[in-house]
């Protein structure tokens, strides 16, 4: 399809329009590339525009090709320079506003350029930061600023061990407001002080829960 497209705009414009190239180094600062055409790598192009408009504010999803990597650029007529049209792998993407920088997207993490927070991205972990770790996320738990305060608390185990507690406590109690010694005279009971203390209520999800964070 790219060959078509290639003699047909040579056909209608006389010249070639688009060109296969090889980069060999990438100019950030200036948004630029070089790169040696596939078709003739003793031809080095320089100053190889990664946007279309020219108009140094480079605003919108920049990116950055990989060195050695192929690139198909173009140009509108003669008197305008190549611009890069496709890329075949990317070392990183930039998001600018007004010429300022407001995401940073590579391989490896995701910057928000005013805060600096980040998200790092691997294949055993995803990890949000900004000065210190603030969420980390694998395979086998999700971790919160850093894990210091330990694990959160799994709130139907725990419900049921604080009321099987309670239970023990009010069975206690219970017997304790019943009891009787025997003794051959006759009860004891009647020497004992009754005990007037209420029965603990058993613990429900609302008493342990924090509604704003669940897993």
């Amino acid at each position: 399809m790219i060959d078509y497209i290639r003699q047909e705009l040579k056909r209608f414009s006389g010249q070639e329009v688009f060109q296969i190239a090889i980069v060999s180094e990438v100019d950030k600062e200036k948004a630029t590339c070089k790169a040696y055409l596939l078709e003739n790598e003793e031809i080095l192009l320089e100053n190889i525009r990664l946007q279309a408009i020219d108009d140094e504010q480079n605003n919108g999803a920049l990116v950055f090709p990989k060195a050695e990597s192929s690139v198909l650029i173009g140009k509108i007529d003669n008197i305008s320079g190549y611009f890069v049209v496709m890329f075949s792998e990317i070392e990183e993407i930039a998001w600018k506003i007004n010429n300022k920088q407001r995401l940073k997207i590579t391989e490896e993490e995701i910057v928000f350029a005013d805060t600096q927070e980040r998200f790092k991205i691997t294949e055993e972990e995803i990890v949000f930061a900004d000065t210190q770790e603030r969420l980390k996320i694998t395979n086998n738990e999700i971790v919160f600023n850093g894990g210091n305060k330990g694990a959160l608390v799994e709130l139907a185990k725990l419900k049921a061990k604080l009321n099987n507690i309670e239970n023990a406590i009010n069975s206690l109690m219970s017997h304790y407001k019943s009891h009787n010694h025997l003794h051959p005279q006759g009860s004891t009971t009647g020497f004992v002080a009754p005990y007037y203390g209420l029965s603990l209520a058993l613990t429900n999800d609302n008493d342990l829960a924090n509604s704003q964070i669940k897993q």
